[in-house]
């Protein structure tokens, strides 16, 4: 197991935040009602099949104000395009920070590429959250909604393996935190410990999995309206996926939904698939010590 220091900010910024943050609260005190916050922008680093969908309804239940135009919470711009966030130099970011406070957003989430985290957390307006889920259940849960959806015709674990896009790659969280997301060669320890210092920026991460974690999360935000009761009936929510389909003519995606139910993969998979997947292992598990060590700064 590497151990890393994490990264500790003591820019003047830091000074600000600390008496600025606005979910920053004594015990003995009543959290600050939203019209009496200075401005917040939460952003919010959504790695595929990690539960980002549900932080983002979650965010909009709370009354979070997302971008304009935006596609699950991405930022889109006026031709219906992504925003390529992960492109902008740090004085762009800056510049969409503020524009997002002329705009009164609250809430952005970046779903492919990463930008400076260590830059965006010396802004005493961001606050940074991300939420990771164990490697190999995001993994299986990736491949059966590329596979049940049609993105990809890989009907096994292993055709799947590496065939398209870095959430397909072993070391996922690695890729996308370090910036080496392209190409599919092992990843280092430098790299990792890249990785490792970009999450370190973070002021809270949810660890699926870990108990109370979107509670710890609500609470952090100063949210007040829980996950579940935004959750959907998931039989109501198949039945809709299956009209869906059949409106589409899609009856071959409703096929596989059926023939392909899900399940883990066999041995030998998860045998190479932990011993290929370290370095997310061991930023997994960095997460559910780092995550209750941030929430008690704020």
């Amino acid at each position: 197991m590497i151990t890393l220091e994490r990264v500790e900010l003591t820019s003047p910024t830091d000074l600000e935040r600390t008496s600025s943050n606005p979910t920053e609260a004594s015990a003995n005190s009543a959290p600050l009602q939203s019209s009496q916050r200075p401005y917040r922008l939460i952003w919010f680093q959504h790695f595929h099949k990690a539960a980002g969908t549900s932080i983002v309804k979650l965010a909009h239940a709370n009354e979070e104000v997302l971008y304009p135009r935006n596609h699950n919470g991405n930022p889109l711009d006026a031709e219906g395009n992504e925003i390529p966030l992960w492109t902008f130099s740090n004085t762009e970011l800056r510049q969409f920070i503020d524009e997002c406070e002329e705009l009164g957003v609250t809430f952005v989430a970046n779903e492919w590429e990463a930008v400076d985290f260590e830059y965006l957390a010396q802004d005493p307006r961001v606050v940074l959250i991300t939420c990771l889920r164990d490697p190999l259940e995001r993994f299986v849960s990736n491949f059966y909604f590329d596979y049940w959806s049609g993105y990809t015709n890989h009907s096994s674990f292993q055709e799947y393996l590496n065939s398209d896009g870095c959430f397909t790659m072993f070391n996922y969280y690695c890729r996308i935190l370090s910036g080496h997301n392209i190409q599919r060669q092992p990843m280092t320890l430098g790299q990792f410990q890249e990785a490792k210092k970009a999450l370190s920026c973070f002021h809270h991460i949810v660890t699926l999995g870990e108990k109370d974690a979107f509670q710890n999360l609500q609470a952090f935000l100063g949210w007040t309206t829980a996950l579940d009761n935004q959750r959907q009936n998931k039989s109501n929510h198949l039945n809709r996926r299956v009209i869906k389909l059949i409106l589409k003519g899609r009856i071959d995606l409703i096929w596989r939904r059926f023939t392909h139910r899900k399940q883990l993969p066999n041995s030998v998979f998860l045998y190479v698939f932990q011993q290929e997947n370290q370095w997310d292992l061991q930023l997994y598990e960095f997460s559910k010590d780092f995550t209750s060590t941030v929430s008690e700064m704020y």
